[in-house]
């Protein structure tokens, strides 16, 4: 009976750790129609939609070409962007590096032996060996550790990008 109950409990602690966490899901948020500053006061203005005007690059509507070839270098030659530029890319192998986790590794190493036998072995010349050996090892990712570490360094590569739009804009915004 004790070793029933003793196996009922293990039983059950594994299988309440089979998942790392809850999936998130994002809170919704309910906005107001009309915020209270805009109501009876006619000096406010409700943006409109401006589909037809420049996003990426918004300096063109000014005409200076003087100004064009700037902005254009300030992408190449601002230490500020080609830093967060570096994070962003450093980010994108973090999840390439965490997504290897998912597949086998395969490792192998080969060699190759020569000696010589001797004249006192009744043999005479070279002798060669030849090995191969390899290993495979797997983890599945049973408990989703993996799957959430990946999920969680994606989320960082996306506030690594909004990073470098942010310097990017700053840095034309200063220009």
């Amino acid at each position: 009976m004790n070793q029933r109950i003793s196996a009922l409990a293990a039983t059950s602690l594994l299988l309440c750790g089979c998942q790392i966490g809850p999936k998130y899901v994002r809170p919704v948020v309910q906005a107001p129609p009309l915020f209270g500053e805009l109501k009876g006061n006619d000096q406010w203005k409700i943006a409109g939609p401006a589909e037809g005007q420049l996003k990426g690059k918004w300096w063109e509507i000014f005409g200076d070409p003087q100004l064009n070839e700037l902005e254009e270098r300030v992408a190449i030659d601002n230490f500020s962007v080609k830093l967060s530029e570096a994070q962003f890319r450093q980010a994108l192998a973090v999840i390439d590096q965490n997504r290897a986790a998912f597949y086998p590794v395969i490792t192998a190493g080969p060699s190759i032996n020569q000696g010589d036998r001797g004249i006192n072995s009744g043999r005479e010349g070279p002798t060669s060996s030849f090995s191969l050996p390899f290993t495979i090892s797997w983890a599945p990712d049973l408990w989703g550790a993996l799957r959430r570490s990946v999920e969680s360094v994606q989320a960082g590569a996306k506030a690594s990008e909004a990073d470098l739009a942010a310097a990017r804009l700053s840095a034309q915004g200063l220009l």
